[in-house]
């Protein structure tokens, strides 16, 4: 996605939860590790954690939709309000 230039005109990127484990790799990089120097990279604000994804609480946000969403001190978000 990187090289066929998905990020080029993207603005930051909210994740949200994982259901995925951490899992031994040969760099012994977290998840967590992973996505903040993939994204770092990019020069990129990023977002993790968020009150999206497969896990709970799982906001659903529409396409398109406008929302607020605060940051804390990790970069874990939640989503303050989320306006249609």
């Amino acid at each position: 996605m990187k090289f066929a230039g998905w990020f080029n005109d993207v603005e930051g990127v909210i994740l949200g939860r994982s259901a995925a484990k951490d899992s031994t790799n040969e760099n012994n990089l977290s998840y967590v590790e992973v996505i903040t120097n993939f994204f770092k990279e990019l020069n990129l604000p990023l977002i993790f954690d968020a009150d999206i994804g497969h896990q709970q609480p799982n906001l659903t946000i529409l396409n398109g939709s406008l929302a607020e969403v605060s940051v804390d001190k990790e970069g874990k978000g939640h989503f303050v309000t989320h306006l249609v």
